[in-house]
């Protein structure tokens, strides 16, 4: 567990801040409500958007979920564009990362989760904490006709045809209370503005049942509800070019973990119950920076094991120093649980329903 998360667990944390959460909560409420009376105005773009978001503060899947759209897009034709704020990116004003381009920009300039989408999936990805410029900017330079709006529920600026939210169980079960009281963005009435919720980070059948009995009786909620589950692999052994390695050759050897991830205890313990021996770990705050002294000290401390296993987002951090031990990235698998309702159907049939009533939004062409 990470510092926020043992802080924001903390009881005497939760009850200190809980007059400073019903502020943030009332504060949060009434700019919401601007939008929801047309007080603010919309952008509306000519394509369709979805957009991934989170009630929580952590990691509940979004960036992972949103490399699975672009894939899936890709698969159907399209041309998708994601647009991301560029979390802890040195970039001022907008960017754009078209995947023709020779190499990945600095992840230091994007930030690392954009920089992770365009190395691994790949896909053009527009950066900037002004979504809309964002795009303005790569509807310039390219033509897309559908976009992936990355941690975009919160984002009410820009219109969306799709709004998907992802609850981690996790979470769920852990704090519903308020941020800086416990991990939520928002009030949870605010689901209502939610097309689909998906399901995230379960372990157990019984997991998924009871997260889904409590959003049941939530407000009577009867959109849809997908059961999501993540999985390890493939494996890439990048010292050999990013050679797929077969799970059973790593389960004959002892391995150490790094990750700069929301949840990398959900990563390390992925990874155990892929039957892969885990001797040591390395896990540090999220986005946390790879530079020459990190990978010093990892190369110390991983010498008695086979190597290191780490994610796709620390790969486009690491890569540039070109380690000097064998270093695995571990993917993500995605897949829908039964009784889920199938989603690429469903998906399909609410992005032929068109666009979202402009309203009072304003048309960016």
């Amino acid at each position: 567990m990470g510092r926020l998360d043992a802080l924001l667990s903390h009881p005497v944390w939760g009850m200190g801040m809980a007059p400073w959460a019903g502020v943030y909560g009332l504060l949060t409420c009434l700019w919401h409500h601007t939008y929801d009376v047309g007080l603010r105005k919309t952008v509306c773009l000519p394509v369709p958007v979805v957009s991934v978001g989170s009630l929580f503060v952590g990691g509940s899947g979004k960036t992972p979920f949103v490399m699975y759209l672009a894939r899936y897009f890709r698969t159907l034709g399209y041309t998708p564009l994601v647009l991301s704020r560029g979390y802890r990116g040195r970039q001022r004003g907008v960017a754009w990362v078209d995947i023709d381009r020779a190499s990945v920009p600095d992840w230091r300039v994007i930030g690392d989760e954009p920089a992770m989408l365009v190395r691994w999936v790949p896909v053009t990805v527009a950066v900037g904490r002004r979504r809309e410029a964002a795009y303005a900017l790569a509807a310039r330079n390219g033509a897309f006709d559908v976009v992936l709006l990355d941690d975009g529920f919160q984002y009410r600026r820009l219109a969306r045809t799709v709004d998907l939210v992802l609850i981690d169980i996790p979470n769920w079960r852990r704090s519903r209370r308020l941020f800086p009281s416990g991990r939520l963005r928002e009030p949870l009435h605010h689901l209502r503005r939610a097309d689909a919720i998906l399901l995230t980070k379960g372990r157990t059948l019984e997991e998924y049942e009871a997260v889904e009995r409590d959003l049941r009786r939530f407000r009577s909620w009867r959109r849809p509800i997908f059961r999501v589950r993540f999985s390890v692999g493939p494996f890439l052994d990048m010292r050999e070019g990013a050679r797929p390695m077969p799970l059973e050759e790593l389960r004959h050897g002892r391995w150490m973990v790094t990750a700069t991830v929301a949840d990398p205890d959900s990563f390390v313990q992925d990874l155990r119950e892929a039957g892969i021996d885990i001797a040591a770990t390395w896990l540090r705050p999220d986005h946390a920076p790879w530079g020459p002294e990190e990978i010093r000290r990892l190369e110390l401390t991983s010498r008695t094991c086979w190597g290191v296993l780490t994610t796709l987002k620390d790969w486009v951090k690491m890569e540039a120093y070109r380690p000097n031990f064998t270093v695995i990235v571990v993917g993500q698998q995605l897949s829908f649980l039964p009784p889920s309702p199938n989603f690429p159907d469903w998906l399909q049939r609410r992005l032929r329903e068109g666009p979202p009533d402009l309203g009072v939004s304003t048309l960016l062409t």
